[in-house]
């Protein structure tokens, strides 16, 4: 009786999913805790009889820290001076370089994963180092806006990248979760930025990020991923004449309406192997029809249409 609600069996990766669960459990408390309980300030630590020499000291890290992220701005500057063709060159870069389209969208998005990470890194570490935070340090503010700002054009850049790989070879759901993923990232600079202009605490920052990956995975539900893929392909296939039905078979239930209409546009090879994928998502719904734990809104309509 049980066995019909639930499967006893643990296997390796059940183990393996409940230890990474564990660990998102523990890094997501550590992260809404940091947010909404932060550590109380103290009483008495002003600094009273100190303020010269703690002024003095804050005016020698803030010196430090204008360096530090001004080289880094300049290092940046001289990268986006010398590499402009090759970041916003497009279809240049993939004749006279030699590159394939999906080289050129994979470097672009790695290089700005890397950046990014260590962008946001060194500005939050350098924010604490020069006690900027709260307040209003121009020796701060200044390079780190100009940094913020030469990361946002190298996102621009590889957004423009993926952009170029899409309209040629069409969207998948990697190539969906990809553009997204950076559409978020520039968001989350512009937070930064907005925090530092405003002097707000860290909280504020991360609680930002915190409301920024919520309304990212509420707008991709809205805008329903498979969907979204396969509406795409066709538009792409009204336009070309071409289509991937490799990665268009692979869409759940939710594309399957978009899947018989481009099955009745299809010829030839793609329409057999479409046609095939197609009647086997309707033999997988018609056997999981009877499972009520399998109830589901999309599957149900699916399931009529192929019917």
């Amino acid at each position: 009786f049980l066995k019909g609600f639930v499967d006893v069996n643990i296997t390796e990766f059940e183990v393996q999913y409940l230890a990474l669960l564990a660990f998102a459990f523990v890094a997501a408390i550590s992260f809404l805790s940091y947010i909404f309980f932060p550590q109380p300030i103290p009483l008495g630590t002003s600094l009273k009889q100190e303020d010269v020499s703690a002024s003095n000291l804050q005016s020698g890290k803030g010196i430090e820290v204008l360096v530090f992220l001004g080289l880094i701005a300049t290092l940046f500057l001289v990268f986006i001076g010398f590499q402009v063709t090759y970041l916003f060159g497009g279809e240049t870069n993939i004749i006279n370089a030699g590159f394939t389209y999906a080289e050129y969208a994979r470097r672009g998005f790695w290089e700005l994963l890397v950046v990014a990470i260590l962008s946001l890194v060194i500005l939050l570490a350098s924010e604490k180092y020069a006690r900027a935070e709260s307040k209003r340090d121009i020796m701060f503010l200044i390079p780190a806006l100009v940094l913020i700002i030469e990361v946002m054009i190298i996102i621009v850049a590889a957004f423009k990248r993926l952009s170029l790989y899409i309209h040629t070879y069409g969207m998948t759901t990697l190539r969906f979760y990809v553009a997204t993923f950076i559409v978020l990232l520039l968001v989350l600079f512009i937070i930064l930025a907005f925090k530092f202009i405003k002097s707000k605490n860290e909280q504020f920052f991360f609680f930002g990020t915190l409301l920024s990956v919520i309304t990212f995975l509420v707008a991709v539900n809205i805008i329903n991923p498979d969907a979204y893929i396969i509406r795409s392909n066709i538009e792409q296939f009204n336009r070309t004449g071409k289509v991937d039905t490799i990665y268009i078979e692979e869409l759940s239930v939710d594309a399957t309406s978009g899947k018989i209409e481009l099955y009745s546009k299809l010829e030839g090879e793609y329409k057999v192997d479409l046609l095939s994928s197609i009647l086997e998502d309707r033999d997988r719904l018609l056997e999981s029809s009877s499972n009520w734990q399998s109830a589901n809104l999309s599957r149900h309509k699916a399931l009529k249409l192929l019917k």
